[in-house]
């Protein structure tokens, strides 16, 4: 259950719990949004509203596209989400990136979940992977997300192995 509230022109919705699928080009990814530490407002809620996500909507790097890098020969398929939240009388973003590697390239799939001050910008958007995607942020299959050098934490997610 999630409390409304409407300020100004837009509804913006305290996050309690949400839950969305997001399909792109060869990945799938469901986002549960859960909020236990302090008031968080999503504000477009409508992103979390509805059935599955096919297409771009306020996304940062739209999952559909073919936002991909090759390795060695072999296919990475990358991206980033961002939703604008509202913490109090400040603005942030809650950012969501994920690298999906083939089977025959080292590593591991990864997914991370944060709270940014600035939006990504798409024209930055492989230094910011690159950035949340170290060792100690990363997300593997079973895992659970534990970004600690952030002063929020997100926790929550499965990926596919």
């Amino acid at each position: 259950m999630s409390l409304v509230e409407y300020g100004s022109n837009i509804p913006t919705i305290i996050v309690n719990e949400f839950k969305r699928i997001f399909r792109g080009l060869h990945v799938g990814l469901e986002i549960k949004v859960s909020n236990k530490h302090s008031i968080l407002q999503l504000c477009q809620p409508e992103l979390f509203t509805g059935s599955n996500i096919d297409e771009q909507i306020c996304c940062n790097v739209n999952p559909s596209e073919e936002d991909q890098a090759k390795i060695s020969g072999m296919l990475a398929t990358k991206g980033i989400l961002s939703f604008k939240v509202k913490d109090g009388e400040r603005y942030h973003y809650l950012v969501i990136t994920w690298v999906v590697k083939t089977g025959m390239m080292r590593g591991r799939n990864s997914l991370t979940v944060s709270i940014q001050n600035e939006k990504p910008e798409r024209k930055n958007s492989q230094k910011l992977l690159d950035k949340l995607h170290i060792k100690e942020n990363r997300k593997y299959p079973g895992d659970t997300i534990n970004p600690i050098n952030d002063h929020y934490c997100v926790y929550g997610g499965i990926t596919d192995g």
